[in-house]
């Protein structure tokens, strides 16, 4: 008797610890339920969780994530690398620290303490996170890995592809390189005309990482380009339904082929956020994106994206960060972790809106599909039953 109403009372708290990481006890990350069975939460502080492994075996390591701000992209990470722990029975607490732009001192102060709180890895998640860690943690003992961040290299804190950082960073890029997405485009679209670019003016990484090299190689291939740019993130929505318009204007008076080109829509999160907008001020010209999470369910969607996804890259940060604990490789030793073949996600609804056509091997590639009635048809590669 004494044993089943112990077993309740743990289901109970269990379900409690689910409602106050789902809910508003820590209300800057979200663990989903599938990894609550494989971990159990503990609130350290407001800005500070720690999950434990939910088996019995003793802790081997121990890893820290930090996080910049509340972002859906972030939550993917941590979660991917918490199932992918779990999937490699990594027995590792996974500390998760809340690390505000407006709160270096604090974040500067948790990194001093670093190697007294002997952790045994830092994920920096998110690229404002990876450049506060670089610029204050470059050279320090414990390895960091990034991931959910912007290319490394185009942001100078790599110096190129084919070697290691030589320090105590190891990147992974959110990053597909320009040049190959552009040749996936011009195999969907053939000669294109022109490009209208969606993007946050503030969001520096997205515009060193995404808008500049996008407007470089255009210009070298002449592919007109137009800026459409979000000056006030908090003000995103407002923004984009004046601007958009005025962009389809401006394409009008060019003359240019609306069939030869599309609005594309980088990672600058606050545009992201306003897919919706977007589609409605977007007329009968396409939105393709770099972020494959873009293209969602139903018509509040990207019609198609080439890019690498949030989950992709997670995966490909926890290789590397299970590789540098288990001893496999030096963390300096590791080149720039990019994804390939690219993340290719397709919505056939809003192609069909559109009355667009793609090629059969775009399908055949293509990690995430939606059907002509905007259901989820295909994942990680795999039709679904």
């Amino acid at each position: 008797m004494r044993k089943i109403i112990l077993i309740a009372l743990l289901s109970i708290l269990s379900l409690f610890s689910k409602e106050i990481i789902d809910n508003d006890g820590l209300p800057w990350i979200k663990v989903n339920n599938k990894n609550m069975s494989h971990w159990k939460p503990e609130i350290i502080s407001e800005k500070h969780l720690r999950l434990f492994p939910r088996n019995n075996k003793k802790v081997k390591y121990k890893v820290v994530a930090i996080f910049p701000k509340k972002s859906s992209a972030y939550d993917v990470s941590i979660n991917k690398i918490m199932e992918v722990f779990s999937q490699k029975q990594i027995i590792s607490t996974v500390d998760v620290v809340y690390v505000a732009k407006k709160d270096k001192e604090f974040g500067r102060e948790f990194l001093k303490n670093v190697g007294k709180n002997k952790y045994d890895l830092i994920f920096s998640v998110g690229s404002s996170a990876t450049a506060f860690v670089y610029k204050n943690f470059k050279g320090e003992k414990t390895p960091v890995v990034s991931v959910c961040s912007k290319d490394p290299v185009l942001l100078k804190q790599m110096k190129n592809y084919t070697h290691g950082s030589g320090n105590n960073f190891a990147f992974t890029s959110l990053n597909m390189p320009i040049k190959v997405q552009l040749n996936y485009l011009k195999n969907l679209i053939g000669e294109i005309d022109s490009i209208a670019i969606l993007y946050a003016k503030k969001n520096k990484s997205a515009v060193a990482t995404q808008v500049n090299p996008l407007k470089e190689l255009a210009k070298k291939e002449g592919i007109k380009t137009l800026d459409v740019v979000v000056e006030d993130q908090k003000n995103a929505k407002n923004e984009l339904m004046i601007k958009i318009p005025q962009a389809i204007k401006k394409m009008d008076k060019d003359k240019v082929n609306k069939e030869k080109s599309f609005f594309w829509l980088t990672g600058s999160s606050s545009v992201l956020k306003e897919i919706e907008t977007i589609n409605k001020y977007s007329e009968n010209i396409a939105i393709l994106s770099v972020v494959p999470n873009a293209v969602k369910e139903g018509k509040t969607s990207a019609v198609l994206s080439i890019g690498i996804s949030f989950e992709s890259n997670a995966h490909l940060a926890s290789v590397y960060g299970i590789n540098i604990l288990t001893k496999k490789t030096r963390v300096g030793n590791m080149k720039v972790g990019i994804v390939s073949p690219p993340d290719i996600a397709v919505n056939f609804l809003k192609l069909g809106e559109l009355n667009m056509k793609i090629p059969f091997d775009f399908f055949e590639i293509a990690s995430t599909v939606y059907d002509y009635n905007g259901k989820l048809a295909k994942k990680d590669g795999k039709l679904l039953k």
